[in-house]
């Protein structure tokens, strides 16, 4: 599986992957959530 191409659409995030040699899925979320969850997942690196 491996990311092809992304779309964004109002606040939805398209994202298409080549799921086989001869097959396409596409996986969405909503950009706003995945934003508040990464940066509530944040780790320093000091």
């Amino acid at each position: 599986m491996f990311p092809i191409r992304y779309f964004l659409f109002r606040d939805t995030l398209y994202i298409y992957y080549g799921a086989t040699d001869e097959g396409v899925g596409c996986a969405s979320l909503n950009q706003s959530e995945l934003l508040n969850k990464l940066m509530l997942n944040t780790t320093d690196h000091d």
